[in-house]
C-alpha cells in the first residue's frame, strides 16, 4: 500500500535548474516584448481560444456579424451584410520555433470556411488567411499532397489533417481576408 507522502518541491528537485530552463525559454521566445508574448506561452487549446477571439474581433471590426457556434463542428458563424452565413472553423498557430503547422483540420466537421491565424516566429509577421471546405476536400481527393493525414494514419478512421504553414502559403486556394 502506498503511503500518503507530502513532499515539498524543494525536496524533490533542484529549483535552480527549473528556473534556468524557464529563463532560457523566455529568452528564446521570438514574441518577447510584444502583445503576443503572453499568448505564446499558453497551451495549444488556450492559444486556440485567443485566436478565435482575435479573429472574431477582426471580423466584427470589418462589418461582419459574429454568432456563437450552434454545435461542436465549427467555432463561429460569420454573417455578411448580405445575410449570408458561413460556419467557420478557426485554426491558430503561435509556435515558439520555426515549425508552424495547422493541425486537426477535420473533413467530417460541418464548416464552410476555415480561417488560419498564424503568428510566424521567423519573420515575426501575423497572418490571417482562409480557404473553403470545398477546396480542402477537393485537394485531398485529388491527392495534391498539401494536407497530410494526422495521428492515426491512412488506415484509421480519423479524418484529421495537418499542413505545414510554409507549404500552405503556396496553395492556390488560400485566400486573403479581403476576398471573404
Amino acid at each position: 500500500m502506498l503511503k500518503n507522502l507530502k513532499l515539498e518541491i524543494q525536496e524533490i528537485c533542484n529549483l535552480n535548474e527549473v528556473q534556468s530552463y524557464l529563463s532560457t525559454r523566455e529568452e528564446n521566445n521570438p514574441w518577447r516584448g510584444t502583445v503576443i508574448e503572453d499568448i505564446s506561452l499558453l497551451c495549444n487549446s488556450q492559444k486556440g481560444v485567443c485566436g478565435e477571439l482575435i479573429v472574431s474581433s477582426y471580423m466584427e471590426k470589418n462589418g461582419y456579424i459574429i454568432e456563437k457556434r450552434n454545435n461542436i463542428s465549427n467555432d463561429r458563424i460569420i454573417k455578411t451584410n448580405e445575410n449570408v452565413k458561413y460556419r467557420v472553423e478557426i485554426k491558430t498557430s503561435i509556435p515558439l520555433n520555426k515549425n508552424v503547422a495547422i493541425n486537426h483540420i477535420a473533413k467530417s466537421k460541418k464548416w464552410d470556411r476555415l480561417i488560419v491565424f498564424v503568428c510566424h516566429p521567423v519573420d515575426l509577421q501575423i497572418y490571417m488567411l482562409w480557404f473553403s471546405k470545398k477546396d480542402f476536400v477537393s485537394s485531398i481527393e485529388k491527392n495534391e499532397n498539401f494536407f497530410k493525414v494526422q495521428q492515426g494514419g491512412k488506415l484509421s478512421t480519423n479524418d484529421d489533417y495537418i499542413v505545414n504553414f510554409e507549404k500552405l502559403r503556396n496553395w492556390k486556394y488560400l485566400r486573403e481576408m479581403d476576398e471573404w
